[in-house]
């Protein structure tokens, strides 16, 4: 009897390499999910904490030149005294500390 195979038949013992382990497809998954997992928690901390820090920084530090500027503008043309607002005569701007002590005495005048 000859060694050799008959043709179309392969020999018991023969390891051709293109077996699938199951088991090491499932162990790389399982360890490839898992960094995936722990990755984006990590990055997702990273972010909440730099965001954080950043939403500190950017509108609890801020000075706000323009605003205080405009503001002090406003208060001061409300603290000046009688004034016209129209050119015809009609209407007029009271500071609202004056408006109110002329209310106050319009009203004693009237009682």
């Amino acid at each position: 009897m000859s060694e050799a195979a008959t043709p179309g038949v392969i020999p018991v013992d023969t390891h051709h390499g293109d077996d699938v382990d199951v088991r090491a497809i499932v162990v790389w998954g399982l360890v490839s999910v898992l960094i995936t997992v722990a990755s984006i928690a990590g990055l997702y901390a990273l972010y909440t904490t730099f965001y954080d820090e950043q939403r500190v920084i950017k509108s609890y530090d801020q000075k706000f030149v323009v605003a205080d500027n405009a503001i002090s503008q406003q208060e001061a043309s409300l603290e000046g005294n009688i004034r016209y607002l129209s050119t015809d005569g009609k209407t007029i701007g009271v500071p609202i500390g004056k408006a109110m002590e002329i209310v106050a005495k319009e009203f004693e005048q009237k009682q």
